[in-house]
């Protein structure tokens, strides 16, 4: 498949489901409470060398593909999102989450991801075919960031339990860049994947509003293998016993995660997966 074609979906990363019917929760004051939050999470990410792009001097950020238009701009390069600040009506539990997300990760993993920025954004959007959408998260390739928005969390209390949490968007987009910066052959072409795929099955967008078949942990999955490879890390470190038991019954599935495994452990070792995800002994058997 042409570059042309995979990147895009880099750009597009997963829609929850609607959020739950808003419930009063208090908008950020102007005291220790945000500033906290806010520096527990960029103490996180600074012990890797990552910044934390938050409302400041600057209201928006926008990535690289904004300022430096490429071949790409017309697939949606070009993301902009509101940066997170003091009034943005969340519960701090959200930024607690991020903050917890990536505190699993050893420092020199999130050193090895090459990771340069992560924008905590109200809302994030992109234009793809001229049409406005607002997804969850996203990654700036060229400039080596994420963009995570709080907009699916906004003016209802967090709760981690939920379906989709902060969890899911970080390490899914963690992955993208992970992949992007070490699997660059793999993201573009990925023959070993797509032989473990139902015989017939074709990645496509509507595929997120069909059944789930084997082979994929969600509808999302089946929407480009970009995106499998990505759900089943995400799953790994979000829900690693909801995996495991999709998984014993599931024979490409299981395939799958080891494959994920095993290109992960190779650029950052085994053992923040193992950690994780206990419950993949037919993995651990293997790693």
């Amino acid at each position: 498949m042409r570059p042309s074609l995979v990147l895009p979906f880099l750009a597009s990363c997963a829609l929850p489901p609607p959020p739950a019917p808003p419930q009063p929760t208090p908008t950020f004051a102007l005291d220790d409470t945000y500033a906290t939050r806010v520096s527990d999470l960029r103490t996180t990410l600074g012990r890797a060398g990552i910044a934390l792009r938050t409302a400041g001097i600057d209201r928006v950020f926008a990535s690289v593909d904004c300022a430096h238009p490429t071949e790409l701009q017309a697939f949606g390069g070009c993301v902009r999102c509101e940066l997170l600040g003091e009034h943005t009506p969340i519960d701090g539990a959200v930024l607690e989450a991020t903050t917890r997300a990536f505190a699993v990760y050893p420092t020199e993993v999130l050193v090895a991801s090459r990771l340069d920025h992560v924008a905590i954004c109200s809302d994030i959007v992109y234009a793809r075919a001229g049409v406005p959408q607002h997804p969850a998260g996203t990654v700036d390739l060229r400039g080596r960031g994420m963009l995570i928005s709080v907009a699916y969390f906004a003016n209802r209390q967090y709760s981690p339990g939920a379906g989709f949490t902060v969890d899911d968007i970080a390490h899914h987009e963690l992955f993208h860049i992970l992949e992007h910066e070490h699997m660059r052959a793999e993201m573009l072409d990925d023959p070993e994947w797509r032989v473990h795929n139902p015989v017939g099955f074709e990645y496509a967008l509507a595929a997120n509003d069909e059944p789930v078949r084997p082979g994929f942990v969600n509808a999302y999955a089946m929407t480009a293998a970009v995106e499998d490879r990505a759900t089943v890390f995400e799953y790994l470190m979000a829900h690693p016993d909801e995996l495991c038991a999709l998984a014993r019954t599931d024979e490409l599935l299981r395939t799958k995660i080891a494959i994920i495994w095993r290109r992960v452990a190779r650029i950052v070792g085994a053992d923040v997966l193992r950690r994780r995800a206990r419950c993949v002994d037919w993995v651990n058997r293997e790693a």
